[in-house]
């Protein structure tokens, strides 16, 4: 209901899914202890076959702690356990770092890539054990960037360095009377 338009609302979306892309579950479901594996590729880099590799592992099961977030998530206080789940992530390159990194669109356009994307991190999500929804997620990551994309008829290039690292926290929050 904050964004009328669906046009407008994909990009947000997009993103969200990018952000969670740790969580999805096994489809027959997950116990206390197990661990599973993800892979996604990352779309509209600047180098090809860069993946987001994940790692999940159940911890344990909790009270959903703060009462605000048992109540926004439907429960009483004290009522609704909270499946603690850990998930580690890398971004990395698939192949040769000496291979040819310049995605099909890029190619297209007359432009090559080289260089490199890394990241890694960790989330921990709390999500409700009654309704699945998530109750609070805290992450922590970090990137280093260090990338060339050259246009192939004339040779002028730019070349791009960063480091970034970020923490997020989100929290459900109850619904406003």
């Amino acid at each position: 209901g904050i964004i009328s338009s669906p046009s407008d609302a994909a990009p947000i979306f997009s993103w969200m899914d990018e952000l969670f892309v740790g969580s999805g579950f096994p489809r027959e479901g997950v116990s206390i202890g197990q661990k599973w594996t993800g892979e996604k590729s990352l779309s509209g880099s600047p180098l090809a076959d860069l993946i987001w590799r994940t790692t999940s592992t159940y911890l344990r099961n909790e009270s959903c702690a703060a009462p605000d977030a048992a109540a926004a998530a439907g429960a009483k206080p004290g009522e609704d356990e909270c499946a603690v789940i850990l998930t580690r992530f890398e971004i990395l390159r698939r192949g040769s770092p000496h291979s040819d990194a310049t995605p099909d669109d890029y190619r297209r356009n007359g432009l090559r890539t080289s260089g490199a994307w890394t990241g890694s991190g960790e989330t921990l999500d709390s999500i409700s054990r009654a309704n699945g929804l998530l109750v609070s997620s805290t992450q922590t990551s970090t990137q280093h960037m260090d990338y060339e994309i050259t246009n192939a008829a004339n040779g002028s290039s730019i070349h791009r360095t960063g480091d970034v690292q970020n923490q997020v926290e989100i929290k459900l929050l109850p619904n406003s009377q």
